[in-house]
């Protein structure tokens, strides 16, 4: 019994070390599994098999680093425009007793919420380019 909860521990201590280790190849797996059909479909209209490779690649890659460049774009417009929110938020005025109660008990707790989201946000935006660096190379 407790050789199984020391080898559960140290499964649970080596499995994120293990996918930061192995996220490329995993990445590569995922980036052979969308562009093997393109290449082989090139390959057999009379491109060479390298050339068709090459141009898939690039395709692949530039499609998905444009959708994550408008990805990181928007959340990162988002993140601008909280400020605004947060502002008419507290603004916030109106005539309907239990909503006016409702707005003045959680107003604060309301806007903390949405700045930690925010924060958070960002900071998975950051992990995410991290990994897709690691993941590239």
């Amino acid at each position: 019994m407790l050789s199984s909860f020391i080898t559960v521990i140290l499964g649970i201590l080596l499995i994120p070390k293990a996918l930061s280790l192995l996220a490329p190849f995993i990445a590569g797996f995922f980036v052979y599994l969308v562009c093997r059909r393109p290449v082989r479909r090139l390959a057999s209209l009379g491109v060479n098999r390298s050339i068709a490779a090459i141009l898939t690649l690039s395709f692949a890659g530039a499609i998905i680093g444009g959708g994550l460049f408008l990805l990181v774009a928007a959340a990162y417009n988002e993140s601008m425009r909280l400020p605004a929110v947060y502002e008419k938020l507290a603004a916030v005025n109106t005539e309907i007793p239990l909503l006016k109660t409702f707005i003045s008990d959680f107003k604060y707790e309301i806007i903390d919420i949405l700045k930690s989201l925010s924060v958070k946000l960002l900071s998975q935006l950051q992990n995410i380019t991290g990994f897709l660096m690691v993941a590239f190379f």
